[in-house]
């Protein structure tokens, strides 16, 4: 199994349950993928339990875990394996062609504390992440703005009706500034220009411009594999990208 996030660790412990002997190889220097930024809020609590247990299965149920080994193709295909489960997962989208965008930090950077957030935040993307994100900071005191793309936030994707509702609630409460029907142009040093529906451009303030628009799944290496002589299976967001609630 390459990858050790969720589906690769529920691949790895229903395998071993069925009494299959199973190598996993992640290549960081921790188990859980996208479910340890999923996990950062603190009324997401469950999600860091949630890993926590898969972690602990892993120890359980004696899988092979290599960490910090990034596994290439030739040395799966000179595996000996019966089976290679693809379960490497995915990253934040950050496209190059938006001016300025090396000056905005990934929404999963952020979570994980890997760059420092202001306290005037532009959070671009109100999706689920996004505003859960969103909420998170002005929880904290933060002085958040929502940039969203589409004419409503918490729009795409099946958001949980209590989620939406709580969500909506707090940025009533905290005051958080939302921005819908409108693009993100440019990120600068002093924070955003973004076109408004009416196709007119403005200047935003901020500290920090936090981008949440979505995941892209990690190159595949599924077509490499393909005359490798065993099964090659592809799961989680690697395939097909959802919801983490």
């Amino acid at each position: 199994i390459v990858g050790g996030g969720v589906a690769g660790m529920e691949a790895a412990r229903v395998a071993r349950l069925r009494d299959h002997d199973v190598t996993l190889y992640e290549k960081t220097d921790i188990l859980g993928g996208n479910l340890i930024p999923a996990g950062a809020h603190d009324f997401k609590v469950e999600i860091g339990s949630l890993t926590e247990y898969y972690r602990k299965q892993m120890d359980l149920l004696n899988v092979d875990v290599r960490m910090n080994a990034e596994v290439t193709v030739d040395e799966l295909k000179n595996s000996d394996a019966d089976a290679i489960i693809l379960a490497t997962g995915s990253v934040p989208v950050m496209p190059k062609s938006i001016e300025g965008i090396d000056k905005a930090v990934s929404g999963v950077d952020a979570l994980l504390g890997k760059k420092p957030v202001g306290d005037k935040v532009i959070i671009v993307g109100g999706g689920l992440v996004g505003c859960e994100i969103a909420y998170g900071y002005a929880k904290e005191g933060k002085d958040v703005t929502i940039v969203e793309a589409l004419d409503e936030i918490l729009s795409l994707g099946n958001v949980p009706g209590m989620n939406k509702s709580m969500l909506l609630d707090g940025f009533e409460f905290y005051g958080t500034k939302t921005y819908t029907g409108t693009k993100l142009k440019a990120v600068t040093a002093d924070g955003a220009v973004i076109e408004l529906p009416d196709g007119t451009e403005q200047s935003l303030s901020a500290d920090t411009v936090v981008m949440s628009i979505g995941y892209r799944p990690v190159p595949s290496m599924k077509e490499a594999l393909a005359d490798c002589g065993v099964e090659v299976i592809e799961i989680g967001d690697g395939k097909q990208g959802g919801n983490e609630v």
